[in-house]
């Protein structure tokens, strides 16, 4: 952590995430050790995740914590918040309960002064609603994507180049390669509305 901090320009943001590795004990005296590293955030450094009043003393070391993927929905971001154990709210659409819940705890977050940058390590259909709803938050917020390289893109238009440009179509916008499917599909069925089922 401490070499790539180094390495970054000064004006680079470096976030780290530990992924609930710690005990609150161990997480304390690793927060103070990062502390001058001026990170923007560290992520989950606690065992279990949803032990919210150690995340609150780890927090009151200084170094910001990011947490929330793990949240037991809604209720589960009001307690984080309550104990006052995060400085960045991160929901995910694919287990908080879906988009509406995903504007809950948005609108959650701003009451208690929390900031949200939502998880998202998807593709498809968890990545097509998390972009829609990050376009909804501050410019500042940036959109969460795994750093794997297809060899073809079932979804064309998620481009990860420095922007995205969203779709205005209905829905989450997308729409897959009908090439891409085509060459990869080994059976299909359509069910009519007389429910009868045909082969392809």
């Amino acid at each position: 952590m401490a070499a790539a901090r180094e390495i970054l320009p000064a004006d680079a943001e470096l976030m780290v995430d530990v992924n609930c590795p710690w005990s609150v004990t161990d997480a304390i005296a690793h927060a103070k050790a990062l502390h001058p590293l001026n990170l923007g955030w560290l992520e989950e450094p606690v065992w279990p995740p949803d032990d919210l009043a150690g995340l609150a003393e780890v927090r009151k070391q200084g170094t910001r914590i990011a947490a929330g993927e793990n949240a037991a929905g809604v209720k589960g971001f009001i307690e984080h918040f309550e104990h006052g154990a995060i400085d960045v709210a991160q929901p995910s659409v694919s287990k908080v309960g879906g988009i509406t819940a995903m504007l809950q705890v948005f609108a959650l977050a701003k009451q208690y002064h929390v900031h949200v940058v939502p998880h998202c390590f998807y593709y498809g259909a968890g990545l097509m609603a998390t972009a829609q709803l990050v376009a909804t938050l501050d410019e500042s917020v940036s959109l969460e994507v795994p750093y794997i390289q297809w060899q073809e893109a079932l979804y064309p238009q998620l481009n990860f180049t420095p922007q995205m440009t969203l779709p205005e179509t209905p829905g989450l916008g997308f729409e897959p390669s009908p090439v891409v499917l085509k060459k990869y599909l080994i059976s299909s069925q359509t069910l009519s509305l007389n429910a009868e089922v045909t082969h392809a």
